[in-house]
């Protein structure tokens, strides 16, 4: 997914979602590539407003998070057959 930003809301690490080319239509630094305070730099300095970059992927809670509600996840299942063809679950 992608979503616009005004230059001055971004900041490095950020990756570009599409090409940014400047005044002349020439590309300045291609999708795919990311951001550092160099590349930033140059983008404000060439008057780039505003660029299209990557929304981060969701990614789920980290495992300290999931292990916590373990104990409360068995107590609700506690009377399913984990065995059952129907209900495993593969890793």
């Amino acid at each position: 997914m992608m979503i616009h930003r005004d230059i001055d809301e971004v900041s490095p690490g950020t990756v570009l979602a599409s090409d940014v080319c400047g005044a002349s239509g020439h590309v300045l630094i291609a999708a795919g590539a990311v951001l550092t305070p160099q590349r930033l730099r140059a983008l404000k300095a060439h008057g780039v407003a505003q660029i299209t970059v990557q929304t981060p992927p969701f990614t789920l809670p980290s495992n300290i998070a999931l292990t916590s509600t373990e104990p409360h996840i068995l107590e609700i299942f506690r009377h399913s057959n984990a065995q059952h063809p129907l209900t495993e679950i593969s890793h």
